[in-house]
């Protein structure tokens, strides 16, 4: 696919429009003083659900960069890689301005660990 046909209507729906829906879902749910989610009070659940939460962004991302353009599978994987974590570091800045959040490099740390087992499971699934 060359890059006028990754930004053709079914490509868009089909391939990048997951990808924005699932961050818009990310940043809706940074935005809720506490999350309701169970065993959230637990120090490691909190580090899992970043992980669970990335690996989806992950696999997203490395699918829309897979499917959109005619890079090789290399390069998508590092820019899925890339564009998650990137996604999660800047979630934790905006973190900071959220009553009853925090900032977290062990946070950003698991996201970047979830993206890459996304991407990697991507790989796994399609390849």
């Amino acid at each position: 696919m060359v890059l006028g046909d990754a930004f053709n209507r079914k490509v868009v729906i089909d391939v990048y429009l997951p990808v924005l829906v699932y961050m818009a879902i990310i940043y809706a749910l940074s935005c809720l003083h506490r999350v309701p989610l169970p065993l959230l009070d637990k120090h490691m659940a909190d580090k899992l659900y970043h992980v669970a939460e990335y690996t989806i962004l992950g696999y997203l991302s490395f699918r829309a960069f897979d499917k959109g353009f005619s890079w090789n599978r290399y390069h998508s994987l590092i820019l899925g890689i890339l564009f998650a974590t990137i996604y999660g570091i800047t979630d934790e800045f905006h973190q900071l301005h959220v009553p009853g959040r925090s900032f977290s490099y062990w946070d950003m740390l698991a996201d970047f660990i979830g993206a890459s087992i996304g991407t990697l499971g991507y790989l796994r699934i399609r390849f």
